[in-house]
């Protein structure tokens, strides 16, 4: 057993187990932590929707909705590009199109303005946010996205440089690809 120990730590010294060796590993490692719910992912998520209008219950159905749309993420690396330790990996990606969601929500509001009026006749954005999250929760619409990464080697070991707004958007199924 102890043979078997030593060689499978020689086997990680060798080959770099929980190294990025490719630059496809690396992003491979970046989508999958999306995939996986990684708590750094999950501590971002959190930190984005305290910026938006949501009350406490909101926030964690976003949060929840958010979750399952990294769940779900697909993706499916379709090209890579080396030049001088810099390599650019082209991904087609696979998510819930959040997009189309909030445009529908934005029509449907501009043509039902008082389906969200509470009982004084008054805009109740609290229920026009319910509204909105239960679309994002049941939507079935989806969309492929095709997005690049760039990936830099230091010191043997291949690191996603911080992806673009775009590319963050596109894993999130918010990007406006109507106005691009």
């Amino acid at each position: 057993m102890r043979k078997i120990v030593i060689i499978f730590i020689m086997f990680c010294i060798v080959v770099g187990c929980g190294v990025n060796n490719t630059a496809r590993d690396a992003v491979e490692d970046f989508l999958n932590k999306y995939q996986m719910n990684d708590q750094r992912i999950i501590n971002e998520l959190e930190k984005l929707s305290d910026r938006e209008n949501f009350n406490e219950e909101q926030r964690k159905e976003y949060i929840d909705i958010l979750k399952e749309q990294y769940k779900t993420l697909k993706y499916e690396i379709i090209n890579e590009e080396h030049e001088d330790g810099e390599a650019t990996i082209t991904v087609r990606i696979t998510v819930r199109n959040l997009h189309r969601v909030q445009e529908d929500v934005g029509n449907y509001l501009a043509e039902n303005p008082n389906s969200f009026n509470d009982s004084e006749g008054n805009f109740n954005n609290d229920l026009f946010l319910n509204y909105k999250l239960e679309q994002m929760k049941t939507t079935t619409y989806t969309i492929d996205y095709t997005t690049q990464f760039f990936v830099t080697r230091r010191n043997r070991e291949w690191q996603e440089r911080q992806p673009s707004t775009t590319v963050l958007e596109k894993i999130h199924g918010i990007y406006n690809y109507e106005n691009r």
